[in-house]
């Protein structure tokens, strides 16, 4: 037995090994060859020794095994298997596969393995314990015939733990590669020899516009902002730096698919995977970030300028001097192209308007001050009345080529603005006019900062035009207080009771009148008191020692001055007390008026009514003062002395010609000198004389009329002397026009004789005819001018006729006179005015002729004469052109003689309107009343010297 010791421990081992190996398939016929030629007993004693040595391994493995016969079913399990199933062994003798799968039924495993004894597999699945619950199990099945009997040997290994450790790992890589690719940051894997994107998350590719196929394609510098030949460089450099640290963190700006631009923050890791570089590169998009950032730094830049803004106005006077440095400072500062400030307008017909009036560009924009567009621009004439609604109610306008209407797309296409922020501007609120801000090189979004910032620029505009309005205010009240004072010779002092100073401030009013010295602004108050008369000193004294011991709160007194002119000057001093909160007195503030010229003209009065007196009873023509009703107030001696001659009669008429507007005209001849005094001659009779009498109404304070004086001459022996020499006169009047008709007859019946000779000579004498007839014409109206009566009015033809024919005669071109329509009534200019009209006229033809359109030559001046039944028109038309932005109304584009025209235009009676169509120029003169004077045509021969028809309708030249 000692000898077969070894023999247990080798089969031992090979059963283990094949227990670990799997079963063979082993034949029961079969028999070691080292059993053979042995007795049977010996056998037997091995064999049971093996058996005992397989139950003891059977039961001692750590997996669990079962032995299958496919007929009957479980025929042997180790305790292993029975532990894991929640079975005891003789419960799974004879249960099927079937029963303990939980995954597979019985025709599945059929199918599976159909021929059991050639099954050699292994596998893993789910076994149900017999609590329902289920474990994950993996399984070496493998057939074999003991016996010729059919086993199957199931070697189960309880693989749950390691199924809840893959799933870990499978859920932490999902993790993983869920994180990696919905990452709100770009991550990518970079080959450094290729430079091509290894691995790349969505949020990579997505940010750069780019699909995941098309990225994949992509090398590093196809993204990168900078070209080719730049970039590989600073990467070889950047890679140098990366080998050394092994991280670096840098701001990049990417290309978009689109072109565009972002800003980016990446993380760079040099990583050494399969023995080659990679670099690991983690990116976030903070695009907005610097956008937000930039808009700051503009916001600051803009409200640093607008600080500035603030000293600069207050530097100047007119907050409009610093404007162009405003503009550009503010420009500069928000990195625009253009800075302007408009100013808003209302026109004739109500609209509202615009005007440029301030403006910064940069150098690659094109300035747009000179355009005559930005001058007066009609919101509603270019569909942008929205604008304007939004502007005048104080909200901002905000505008960008792919985003705005198609006006005002119109608008900024045309003017090369890309996107556009204008503010309101306001002051005492008031709608002025709005700042803005183009940008011609991109469409920007302007941040609520950047509009915040320009809305502060505009209030500090607004504040500058405030203030100036503000110091204008001031300045015209104080020049008005200033004429005041100065033309009621009002001072303004204050008396300080602290120190005993007195101070002027309208200086000028009292150093004018006492001729002190102007330096002289302050003084100490007995100084004042010192140079105060002699006599007044007493009061001025009292004054002030009830003022200083609170006694007088109030004081009005005329004392007398000293004044360095020579004399005294007579001031009325007014003071009032002025206490401080504690009821103290502190100051006297008040007024010296200067009452000097007053007083001696009251002196003056005084002596002026005793000399009246005395020369009203000493003159020797009778003098009467009558009320309104006629009676007599007051006489003088002359007039109580001649009594007997006035009849009541000749009172009646004194009283009717002090109140009446009707008085016979053979009683009187009047001869007003101005709107009170009238002289009058009243012939009394044969019994009672000739008188002159000279009358003015007398007025009370108020202006209404209180009763009249009258100044009776008698002049009689004067009136018959003078009659008699005007009769002599007449006489030889009469004498003398005879003789001037005679010698005028003897001069037309000579100048007869030569037309007839003329008429002779000639072939055709129609032109000689002519000629002479408009010769003598011209004479006639020459001495027609001369003929008139003294103050008569104008005509205004006379006048036209005499400026074109100088005009002929001086020039070479040729100057047409058209005379259309004549009224029914005389038309005349009032004489104080037809030389201003005449010179009106004549430089409007003078302009005419010289601003000819060149190359005309041939065409002539068309001037038109048209009469209506209270107005005269007279039209100038030449070939020309009129200068760009022409305005005669605002005085714009006028050269020096239509500038004079302006000027001398009556404001009253007279309009001029000049305008320009089909390569003309046409000024039309409106003559009107009061300039017209209008009159019923009394004879049917009108004093401007009508012609006929034919002669009215004849050419200009014929004239």
């Amino acid at each position: 037995m000692s000898e077969s010791n070894p023999m247990p421990d080798t089969l031992t081992r090979q059963i283990a090994q094949a227990l670990e190996r799997g079963l063979p398939r082993i034949e029961a016929s079969e028999q070691p060859q080292h059993l053979e030629g042995l007795p049977g007993t010996i056998v037997d004693d091995v064999l049971q020794e093996r058996k005992e040595l397989y139950r003891a391994i059977f039961n001692l493995v750590r997996d669990g095994v079962a032995i299958f016969d496919p007929e009957v079913g479980i025929i042997e399990v180790n305790a292993r298997f029975a532990e894991m199933l929640g079975y005891t062994p003789q419960e799974m003798l004879g249960m099927q596969p079937w029963d303990i799968n939980a995954e597979m039924n019985e025709a599945d495993i059929r199918a599976v393995f159909p021929d059991p004894v050639t099954t050699n597999t292994t596998l893993e699945t789910r076994n149900r314990r017999k609590d329902g619950s289920m474990y994950d199990v993996e399984v070496s099945i493998r057939g074999a015939r003991i016996d010729g009997r059919p086993i199957i040997v199931c070697i189960d290994r309880d693989i749950s733990e390691r199924k809840a450790q893959q799933r870990t790992l499978e859920e932490r890589e999902a993790l993983l590669a869920a994180i990696f690719d919905q990452a709100g940051v770009g991550i990518d894997l970079i080959d450094v020899e290729t430079l091509r994107f290894v691995q790349f998350n969505r949020t990579s590719h997505t940010l750069l516009g780019y699909s995941a196929d098309e990225f994949s394609h992509l090398r590093l510098p196809d993204i990168h902002a900078l070209p080719a030949a730049v970039f590989e460089p600073r990467f070889q450099q950047k890679l140098v730096e990366l080998r050394k640290c092994g991280t670096l963190t840098l701001e990049l700006r990417p290309r978009r698919r689109d072109g565009s631009l972002i800003d980016s923050l990446v993380t760079l890791r040099l990583l050494n995977l399969q023995g080659r570089e990679h670099i690991l590169a983690v990116w976030n998009d903070i695009t907005q970030q610097k956008t937000i950032e930039r808009e700051l730094a503009r916001r600051d830049a803009i409200l640093t300028a607008v600080a500035n803004l603030s000293l600069l106005f207050l530097k100047c006077s007119q907050w409009t001097e610093a404007m162009d440095e405003a503009l550009g400072q503010l420009g500069a500062a928000a990195r625009v192209s253009r800075a302007y400030l408009f100013e808003s307008h209302i026109d004739d017909d109500g609209r509202p308007q615009c005007s440029l009036r301030f403006e910064w560009c940069a150098k690659e924009a094109e300035p747009q001050i000179a355009n005559v567009r930005e001058q007066g621009f009609d919101w509603q004439a270019h569909g942008l009345l929205h604008w304007y609604g939004a502007l005048s109610r104080g909200e901002p306008v905000v505008a960008r080529q792919t985003t705005c209407s198609a006006a005002e797309r119109r608008l900024l296409e045309s003017l090369g603005i890309r996107s556009a922020l204008i503010v309101p501007l306001f002051a005492n609120g008031e709608f002025l006019g709005f700042l803005g801000l183009d940008d011609c090189a991109e469409e920007r979004d302007w941040s609520l900062a950047e509009i915040a910032a320009l809305r502060s620029a505009a209030g500090v505009i607004g504040a500058a035009a405030e203030k100036a309005e503000v110091q204008r205010q001031l300045m015209e009240r104080e020049r008005r207080y200033t004429l005041a004072t100065d033309a009621g010779k009002v001072g303004v002092w204050e008396w300080d009771l602290r120190t005993g100073q007195v101070q002027l401030f309208t200086h000028s009013v009292l150093h004018r009148s006492l001729g002190y010295d102007t330096a002289e602004t302050t003084m100490n108050i007995d100084q004042w008191i010192d140079r105060m008369h002699p006599d007044d000193r007493v009061i001025a004294q009292a004054i002030r020692r009830r003022v200083e011991a609170d006694d007088l709160a109030e004081f009005d007194e005329v004392l007398r001055v000293m004044s360095l002119y020579g004399g005294d000057r007579s001031l009325a001093f007014r003071g009032s007390l002025m206490r401080d909160r504690q009821g103290r007195p502190v100051k006297v503030f008040g007024t010296a008026i200067d009452l000097t010229e007053r007083r001696q003209m009251e002196d003056n009065l005084r002596r002026a009514n005793e000399e009246w007196s005395k020369t009203f009873d000493t003159v020797p023509d009778a003098i009467v003062i009558m009320d309104n009703e006629g009676r007599i107030i007051k006489t003088n001696r002359a007039y109580t002395e001649s009594l007997g001659v006035w009849s009541d009669d000749l009172l009646y008429r004194l009283h009717l010609k002090a109140y009446d507007d009707i008085w016979p005209r053979h009683d009187r001849s009047e001869c007003p000198q101005d709107d009170r005094v009238y002289v009058t001659e009243i012939d009394g009779g044969p019994l009672s004389g000739f008188f002159r009498i000279t009358s003015s109404r007398l007025y009370d304070d108020r202006g209404d009329p209180r009763g009249s004086i009258h100044v009776i001459h008698d002049i009689s022996d004067r009136h018959w002397a003078e009659q008699a020499r005007l009769t002599r006169l007449q006489e030889q009047k009469d004498v003398l026009i005879r003789e001037v008709h005679h010698r005028i007859k003897n001069h037309l019946q000579g100048l007869l004789g030569l037309l007839s000779q003329n008429r002779g000579q000639a072939g055709n004498g129609g032109d000689l005819i002519d000629k002479a007839m408009n010769q003598v014409k011209s004479i006639a109206a020459v001495y027609g001018l001369q003929s008139r009566e003294a103050g008569s009015d104008v005509c205004l033809l006379e006048i036209l006729e005499a400026i074109v024919c100088n005009a002929r005669a001086l020039g070479s071109v040729p100057v047409r006179l058209s005379i259309q329509d004549r009224a029914d009534t005389d038309l005349f200019i009032a004489r104080e005015k037809a030389v201003t009209l005449a010179l009106v006229i004549n430089e409007l033809l003078q302009n005419a002729l010289k601003w000819r359109t060149l190359g005309a030559s041939g065409e002539s001046v068309q001037v038109t004469y048209r009469e209506e039944t209270d107005s005269i028109q007279v039209t100038m038309t030449n070939p020309g052109v009129l200068p760009r932005g022409f305005d005669f109304a605002t005085g714009y584009g006028l050269g020096t003689g239509l500038g004079l025209v302006r000027d001398m235009l009556p404001r009253q009676g007279a309009t001029l309107g000049i305008a320009q169509t089909d390569g003309h120029v046409t000024a039309n003169l409106t003559v009107q009343p009061p300039l017209l004077v209008v009159r019923t045509r009394a004879t049917a021969i009108n004093r401007c010297g009508e012609q006929d028809d034919e002669d009215s309708n004849a050419p200009a030249g014929g004239r």
